[in-house]
């Protein structure tokens, strides 16, 4: 397995430059990656929760509107108004009903909504032909009161007579306070005052107040008893009330879930606010680490390649001059103990500066052979010549310059040459 020492020089700075890219690309992802997703979410987010705001706010709006329109159907009694109003305050309901759609905690308060609009509409439908003959009733028991008190206060008659017409006055007046009384307690006693004196009446009667008695009878019969319809009047109101008191307390109910979605909603928006700023946070100490690890991988190429392959490739650089200018004596630089171009280079430089050696040992040889055949060559008694391939005379010594009669040999100034 290749240790560190052994790889290439453009492997290491490949590699660095590979690493340092790969660190921009990734911190570059990241950011992009970490910035598109918060826009996303934040959209998304900030769509939704306005949506479910704007509906809990129509919710709210609606159901308030619901509480303040119920009790208008307390106060009518013509039916059409009554049917009138009850189709207003259930369209009201339906609209309730459907921006709860998508809420099953809503769907027991809608229906009890709407079973209370039909119980307070049931309790109130009848109220106008109750209290019409009530009215009626009451009409007629005041005149007939008012005819008693003429006769009970008329002391021409017999006074035998005229308590019976004070009872009769007492009995009107009983059946009067029935018909306005505005409790069933109210009406029980009323009721039992009316059962008591007319008990007592019957005994007393004479003929002449038998008429005026049956007037009596028949008012308070007429259609169903006036205790009966006073009973009936006084149980719908308190049923309509009842219906009421549920109207309101549901639609509070309907409000304060609409506030608590606009509070879960403020919540979500908070948590992912936090969210964000948590994921913001890890992406800018992501960018950090990472960018430290990108000047990191900058700063050590940057000093390798100053002081490993700069450094080196000078002191070759150094090495190469002094061989140039023939200093063969001096000790080669030492370098890496590696198998990278640098350490090839310097082994190349220690064979180069070997076989330079070698060619001054070879060249002080043949310069020193060359001397010893050159003085050879001229101490010849005879003379000599050396002829080339071609016939031609390359060299010869002063006898045979002597002998063919030649000018003797010019000595050149530089290094003793001879021509």
């Amino acid at each position: 397995m290749p240790t560190l020492s052994n790889l290439s020089v453009r492997f290491r700075l490949s590699a660095a430059i590979a690493v340092l890219f790969g660190l921009i690309l990734l911190v570059s992802l990241i950011g992009f990656l970490v910035l598109n997703r918060t826009e996303l979410w934040m959209n998304v987010l900030h769509k939704d929760t306005l949506a479910e705001v704007s509906e809990a706010l129509d919710l709210s709006r609606e159901s308030a509107d619901l509480a303040t329109s119920a009790p208008f159907l307390y106060a009518l009694f013509p039916p059409f108004q009554l049917e009138q109003e009850k189709a207003k305050v259930l369209a009201n309901l339906d609209r309730i009903e459907a921006l709860s759609a998508d809420d099953p905690a809503l769907d027991l308060p809608v229906a009890r909504l709407r079973f209370a609009i039909d119980d307070l509409t049931t309790a109130l439908a009848p109220q106008t032909e109750r209290q019409a003959a009530l009215d009626a009733i009451d009409r007629d028991m005041v005149r007939l009161n008012q005819r008693v008190r003429r006769f009970t206060g008329d002391r021409a008659l017999p006074l035998a007579e005229r308590e019976v017409w004070s009872g009769l006055q007492q009995l009107t007046a009983s059946a009067i306070g029935a018909g306005r009384a505005n409790a069933l307690i109210e009406l029980g006693e009323a009721h039992r005052r009316y059962t008591k004196q007319r008990a007592a009446l019957l005994a007393q009667l004479l003929p002449v107040h038998g008429a005026t008695f049956a007037e009596i009878e028949q008012a308070t019969q007429r259609g169903e008893s006036l205790f009966v319809l006073k009973h009936r009047d006084l149980a719908a109101r308190l049923d309509a009330e009842n219906a009421l008191f549920r109207i309101r307390q549901e639609a509070r109910r309907v409000s304060t879930f609409a506030g608590a979605k606009v509070a879960q909603a403020e919540n979500r928006l908070s948590q992912a606010r936090a969210e964000t700023s948590s994921n913001l946070a890890i992406a800018k100490n992501a960018f950090l680490a990472l960018t430290a690890a990108s000047l990191l991988v900058a700063i050590t190429s940057s000093l390798y390649v100053s002081r490993y392959v700069a450094g080196n490739l000078q002191r070759i650089a150094e090495a190469m001059r002094r061989l140039a200018a023939g200093n063969h004596r001096t000790d080669p630089p030492q370098g890496p103990n590696s198998d990278d171009e640098i350490g090839q280079l310097y082994a190349a430089f220690h064979v180069f500066r070997e076989s330079a050696r070698k060619l001054e040992r070879r060249t002080r040889q043949i310069g020193h052979q060359n001397a010893l055949f050159s003085r050879v060559f001229r101490n010849i008694k005879d003379g000599a010549a050396i002829a080339s391939s071609k016939g031609w005379i390359e060299a010869e010594n002063d006898n045979l310059r002597q002998l063919l009669r030649l000018p003797p040999r010019k000595v050149l100034p530089m290094r003793g040459c001879l021509i």
